[in-house]
C-alpha cells in the first residue's frame, strides 16, 4: 500500500491531518524481519541450521490481516523438520505464516 501525499490546502479545509494506516509500516517490518531471520544482515547473523531465502526459492512476500504469505518453490525448507522452523519463525514475528508453493514450470 502506497502512501499518498495530499496537497497542503486540503488539510486546511478539514482542519486536521488525516491518519494513515500503519499496516504498510508493519508489512515492511515483517518482510525485513523474515529476510533477516534467514539471510542475516550486516551485524546480525542468520538463524543457524536454516536455509537461506535463495535456497528456498522465495519469490514473493505478502502481508494481509496479520498473516505473512510466503510464495516459494521449496516449502519443505521453510517448514523444517517437524515444523520447528516455521513455528520458531511465527513466534518471533508474532503473526501467522501462510505458504504458497510456486511451480515455475507451469
Amino acid at each position: 500500500m502506497k502512501k499518498v501525499r495530499l496537497p497542503k490546502w486540503l488539510y486546511t479545509i478539514f482542519g486536521v491531518m488525516p491518519r494513515f494506516s500503519t499496516e504498510c509500516e508493519n508489512s515492511k517490518r515483517l518482510k525485513s524481519l523474515f529476510i533477516t531471520y534467514f539471510d542475516g544482515c550486516y551485524d546480525v547473523d542468520p538463524e543457524p541450521n536454516t536455509a537461506n531465502t535463495f535456497a528456498m526459492g522465495v519469490c514473493k512476500l505478502e502481508y494481509k490481516e496479520n498473516e505473512l504469505i510466503v510464495h516459494l518453490r521449496r516449502p519443505g525448507l521453510l517448514i523444517g523438520k517437524g515444523g520447528r522452523t516455521i513455528d520458531a519463525l511465527a513466534k518471533q514475528l508474532d503473526c501467522k505464516i501462510g505458504i504458497v508453493e510456486v511451480n515455475l514450470l507451469k
